[in-house]
């Protein structure tokens, strides 16, 4: 992922004014400095200027490259839950002798036990921003024509402007790095167990008639 932020700055860096009026004629019937001007006649009687500028375009930015990295380590858990139930069961017990009756109640006490396990992902996420700074300077070439001496402001026959150079300069980068852990649980199992750790009997009184 990339994102530039710009600024620009021309300068000047060199100004050539070429005349074809006849003081300037060498006796090839070129001007010095002619021969790289794009589009330019060695006729100098048609009473041509050509000016050739070049500036520099300098240009700032900050180039941001953001890579992004994760590691995972996945841990089982588990837990237990731990109670003590009663359990009762009445039943009748008959006198052997006489027409009466009474309750039994059986109690049963068991321990009972409920384990969860699950697995619990732990994942760590590292962000590294890297911030350069980069310097562009283009070489821009531009050909102006029009009639007449230098500085006369004659009438305009061209006007054309090329990049004829780039350079890109590289500043120390800025590197900075962020984490962030995220915790996520998978899903969880549940077993329940039971164990009878004691158990006991109560009798209520002796009661008349018997108990259907």
């Amino acid at each position: 992922m990339k994102r530039a932020k710009k600024v620009s700055v021309t300068a000047l860096s060199l100004v050539l004014s070429i005349s074809f009026a006849s003081g300037a004629m060498a006796s090839n019937g070129k001007a010095k400095g002619l021969e790289n001007a794009p589009g330019q006649s060695e006729n100098f009687s048609k009473g041509i200027t050509t000016e050739v500028l070049v500036t520099k375009n300098v240009t700032e930015e900050v180039r941001v490259d953001v890579e992004t990295s994760t590691n995972s380590t996945t841990e089982p858990k588990s837990s237990s839950l731990v109670k003590i139930v009663e359990e009762s069961v009445t039943t009748v017990e008959k006198h052997p002798t006489k027409n009466e009756y009474r309750d039994v109640i059986t109690i049963t006490i068991k321990e009972v036990t409920t384990t969860s396990t699950w697995d619990e992902t732990t994942t760590l996420t590292t962000t590294t921003t890297t911030e350069t700074p980069v310097t562009i300077t283009e070489t821009i070439e531009t050909t102006i024509q029009h009639r007449g001496a230098p500085g006369s402001n004659g009438k305009l026959l061209l006007s054309d402007s090329v990049v004829i150079g780039k350079d890109e300069v590289k500043g120390d980068p800025l590197v900075s790095e962020t984490s962030e852990t995220t915790v996520t649980e998978g899903e969880v199992t549940s077993q329940t167990t039971s164990k009878v750790i004691d158990t006991k009997v109560e009798r209520s009184g002796w009661k008349i008639g018997h108990n259907n």
